[in-house]
């Protein structure tokens, strides 16, 4: 089989999308900010891989992201200009950092009370040493 490629239909397609797009404000690995004009009603359409991680605001208001095709971010932009915000934050991670702290907080005492402790076995012996020995 053999395909072709359209390309009227296509730069018909391309020029619509084009114009709605991002003016990105700040781009970095966990965010992404920036300003729509959305001619129509509809979805903005990312190719941010899916995860449960990502949260969509528009104009400040958490909005529910749709996955397209269960694989890309998605949410629902009205017609007009928008400010937009896409922040990531992997699931499990505020969990992590308290674990994590936590077991750093056992591990100084361990290590702040190991030595106290053969002390205090050490009085302790001598103590009961001494009572044995009356």
């Amino acid at each position: 089989t053999c395909a072709l490629l359209n390309e009227d239909l296509f730069k018909q397609g391309y020029d619509k999308l084009a114009q709605s797009t991002l003016k990105a404000s700040k781009v970095t690995d966990t965010a992404i900010e920036g300003e729509i004009t959305a001619q129509q009603d509809g979805l903005f359409y990312t190719s941010i891989s899916y995860s449960g991680g990502w949260k969509a605001y528009v104009d400040g208001v958490e909005t529910e992201i749709t996955p397209v095709g269960n694989a890309l971010v998605a949410f629902k932009v009205g017609a007009g200009t928008h400010d937009i915000k896409l922040h990531y934050m992997p699931e499990g991670f505020i969990p992590g950092v308290i674990c994590t702290l936590l077991a750093i907080l056992i591990f100084v005492g361990m290590i702040l009370l190991i030595p106290r402790k053969e002390k205090i076995l050490a009085k302790f012996g001598k103590k009961k040493a001494n009572a044995s020995s009356k």
